[in-house]
């Protein structure tokens, strides 16, 4: 009988990640801190994500303001709520943080399998979403995942395969893709939350942000996304990543040549804070 290697273990650990709801994975003077820190940073663009037909803006998104290298609390205790749940191996990278108003769009149906590129070799990802207000079906607000994360992986391949083989029919594409969105609608969950719940998920899940309802509502959420600690960094990719998005991870690697999550993590211990006052600069 055929056994399993060590990696093909942790592969299959990872691939049947199920999106899971966790409770109280902060409290309010977290979730007070993170407002406090994030009120001074500008709207950031969002126009690769495309604008909506109403002309409405996308939601605010700031990448990589590294809070938990500011506030190592913060980071514990996030990391301690969702330890037991994460596929084994993995650890923080970097941060985001979202803020949507009812003069905003959510993100549409979109995974996280386009930020992994980065990466060489095995390319996985893990996020733990907090939402920082009170989001229901009244509010409007909530992340809406599709129900499935198995058929997510088959889906979620094929979709960023084919969005890199410009050899495709762009309307073959195109339809495909209203397709997708038009099965999504049907299958999927809205996550209620109370301020500090949390939802963990792979980046092959699909998910979005429902827009707001309630009149005046405000959603904001930080995100912190994990990775695996023997994962290596393809700088060249990252270069032209960078290129496309305001991402200040992306930047961090190329200006110090980081090539592994190993030297990457070193350096955080040693530049956080300098790392930290360097965005908050650039986001002002």
């Amino acid at each position: 009988m055929a056994t399993l290697t060590e990696n093909q273990l942790l592969e299959a650990e990872y691939l049947f990640l199920t999106p899971t709801r966790l409770p109280g994975v902060i409290d309010a003077g977290q979730i007070a801190l993170i407002h406090r820190e994030m009120q001074r940073y500008k709207e950031d663009d969002l126009a690769h994500y495309g604008q909506p037909a109403d002309g409405r803006p996308r939601m605010k998104r700031v990448f990589s303001p590294y809070l938990f290298c500011k506030h190592p609390d913060l980071l514990q205790t996030m990391v301690a709520s969702c330890r037991s749940y994460l596929p084994s191996g993995f650890e923080p990278i970097f941060d985001i943080y979202f803020e949507i108003g009812d003069d905003q769009h959510g993100l549409p149906w979109h995974t996280a399998i386009d930020s992994v590129l980065f990466m060489q070799g095995s390319k996985q990802l893990v996020t733990l979403w907090v939402s920082l207000v009170e989001v229901n079906a009244a509010t409007g607000g909530r992340l809406d995942i599709y129900a499935d994360p198995v058929a997510s992986v088959g889906i979620a391949a094929w979709n960023a395969s084919n969005i890199l083989n410009t050899s495709i029919n762009p309307v073959y594409l195109g339809n495909f893709r209203r397709n997708l969105a038009g099965y999504l609608n049907r299958n999927f969950v809205s996550h209620d939350c109370g301020a500090g719940d949390a939802v963990l998920f792979a980046d092959t899940t699909f998910h979005r942000s429902e827009d707001i309802r309630q009149p005046g509502y405000r959603r904001s959420s930080y995100a912190l996304r994990f990775v695996r600690h023997d994962t290596q960094f393809d700088l060249d990719a990252v270069e032209r990543l960078h290129g496309a998005t305001r991402h200040y991870f992306y930047e961090v690697l190329l200006k110090n040549r980081l090539r592994s999550f190993a030297e990457y993590r070193q350096f955080l211990l040693e530049n956080g804070n300098a790392i930290v006052a360097a965005h908050s600069r650039l986001m002002e």
